[in-house]
């Protein structure tokens, strides 16, 4: 049991159609179609996490006083706590990090951040 509006009736279509919106596709490999997470993880985490291979769509930062790991949500590829998007975005900076810089900027895209390489 539907009812057509008048204007539908009539073949015009109103922008808040359900019919005229666009869906954007993503592909498996897309950053867009999931979301990430940064972490701290420990040194024999990343030993055994190695071993395992299990590296492949995250990113490990040498992080000063440790390692942050930029993975996506679920894959619990970290043990330490989760960082807040605000708290990442000032840690994941050159000033505490020894990270190669495109590796850094590319962890910032992941999540979300800025990338622009003079505010990083």
């Amino acid at each position: 049991m539907s009812l057509k509006r008048n204007s539908e009736s009539k073949g015009m279509r109103r922008s808040g159609d359900v019919s005229a919106s666009v869906s954007l596709k993503t592909g498996p490999n897309d950053p867009r179609s999931r979301a990430y997470q940064t972490r701290w993880i420990s040194k024999p985490r990343i030993n055994l996490s190695r071993k395992l291979r299990e590296f492949r769509e995250a990113i490990l930062v040498d992080y000063r006083t440790g390692f942050l790991i930029v993975e996506p949500k679920g894959s619990d590829l970290g043990d330490g706590d989760i960082l807040p998007l605000e708290v990442a975005d000032y840690e994941l900076r050159t000033a505490w990090c020894q990270t190669p810089k495109p590796r850094l900027i590319q962890a910032r895209r992941l999540l979300g951040l800025s990338t622009d390489p003079r505010q990083i």
